[in-house]
């Protein structure tokens, strides 16, 4: 990671991040900037939503000019980032060197959708769509592929205006900081290693080890979904320096020492453990989310295990595909990626699903004769359905009417 700036500069942005963020918004019909021309208040700042937790991240890249915001003042905090403002932001945030006659003359919203003066020419980044990089962020987009950080993509475009997603972010910003490729323990509830985790997931780890991302607050990463400008300032402040990472507290040890002797010993999905450790151990559920991810269980493992469970559980009589995957997902909590791989990968000969036309529904009994007499003779009541239906499989609502359990309400009957 890059060196952080002197004590006495950073003490001073995080006064003014301080002020900033105490501040309530109620008409902002031009952003407050201090001496040097750096915003100190966006526009559509309410103090609310994303803003609540981003603001001092957000601020912090604007002070340094790594941010600038769009023409009307505004940030938009929660809309997507470019791949041509990510090079920007990414550029400027760790120094990458500049490229001869590249070098922009302005700051012209240089992140934004606002043109800058000066137009620059592509050198080594030769993009078969370089005539759609727009003027302002040529400068950018060299430096980011003369440093290795951006290399475009296997049918030579670079897609600027492309949205990027919070895995593509991980991947250039673990790159640009020269973080470690090494995943060591941590596994997100959605590590499924399909799609985004396949190629972007060594950037991923690197950043959640180096504290920089942290994921969502029920486990998950979502590497697939946009990274959203509040998160990539948040990212880009912790990246370079101008944030200190979140700590990790002696509760979140606890609960992670806890977890590795659970997972040791036993077969559960990352919901299942979060829950153990939330309602069985007494951790706050955030706690037990961090213990999950950083305990060192391989899910999609773990989900091959349960499944060897619940066909050993089945025996002879077997289980239709579907019924396996409502029992990992609803039952077991595993996500929809780590069963499907699980239903691939177990080498089970899948039960035949009830035909469509032997398929029974609920419905009154009522209308076969006097409930009254079934009520008396349970036998009998199963006699008559059976007889009016011709059951493929006898219902367990059925039996435990006929021993005297629940009310005739309702039976299963052939469609």
């Amino acid at each position: 990671m890059k060196k952080k700036w002197g004590a006495g500069i950073l003490a001073v942005l995080l006064a003014v991040v301080s002020l900033t963020v105490g501040m309530t918004m109620t008409v902002a019909a031009d952003n407050e900037q201090d001496g040097s021309g750096r915003i100190t208040a966006f526009a559509d700042d309410d103090g609310s939503g994303n803003w609540t937790w981003a603001s001092k991240f957000i601020y912090a890249c604007a002070e340094k000019g790594i941010i600038s915001g769009f023409p009307d003042q505004t940030f938009h905090i929660e809309e997507g980032l470019t791949r041509e403002q990510a090079a920007k932001i990414i550029a400027e945030a760790f120094q990458l060197p500049e490229v001869d006659g590249t070098v922009p003359e302005s700051n012209g919203g240089p992140d934004s959708e606002e043109p800058g003066k000066d137009t620059g020419t592509l050198l080594s980044a030769d993009f078969a769509d370089s005539d759609s990089i727009q003027p302002w962020a040529v400068p950018y987009v060299e430096r980011c592929v003369q440093a290795g950080v951006i290399k475009g993509y296997e049918d030579g475009t670079f897609r600027p205006q492309n949205t990027v997603t919070r895995a593509d972010f991980c991947k250039l910003i673990s790159s640009a900081a020269k973080l470690s490729g090494e995943k060591g323990k941590a596994a997100f509830r959605d590590d499924d290693g399909a799609g985004s985790w396949s190629w972007a997931s060594a950037g991923i780890y690197a950043c959640y080890r180096n504290g920089i991302i942290g994921g969502y607050g029920d486990g998950d990463f979502l590497p697939a979904n946009p990274v959203t400008r509040g998160q990539a300032s948040k990212i880009i402040a912790i990246a370079g320096g101008l944030a200190e990472p979140e700590q990790v507290t002696e509760y979140q040890k606890y609960a992670l020492a806890t977890a590795e002797t659970l997972i040791a010993k036993g077969i559960y999905s990352f919901n299942e453990l979060v829950n153990v450790l939330a309602y069985g151990n007494g951790y706050m559920v955030s706690e037990a989310i961090y213990a999950a991810i950083n305990c060192g269980a391989d899910w999609t493992d773990m989900a091959m295990k349960r499944a060897a469970s619940i066909l050993e559980d089945a025996g002879t009589e077997g289980i239709t595909r579907d019924d396996f995957v409502k029992l990992m997902t609803d039952q077991f909590g595993f996500t929809s990626g780590q069963t499907e791989y699980a239903a691939e990968h177990c080498g089970a000969k899948w039960k035949d699903p009830v035909p469509p036309d032997m398929v029974v529904q609920w419905q009154d009994f009522w209308q076969w004769g006097d409930a009254d007499d079934y009520l008396d003779h349970p036998t009998h009541a199963i006699s008559v359905v059976s007889q009016h239906t011709s059951l493929y499989a006898i219902s367990p609502r059925l039996l435990l009417y006929s021993i005297g359990l629940i009310p005739p309400r309702d039976i299963f009957i052939r469609s």
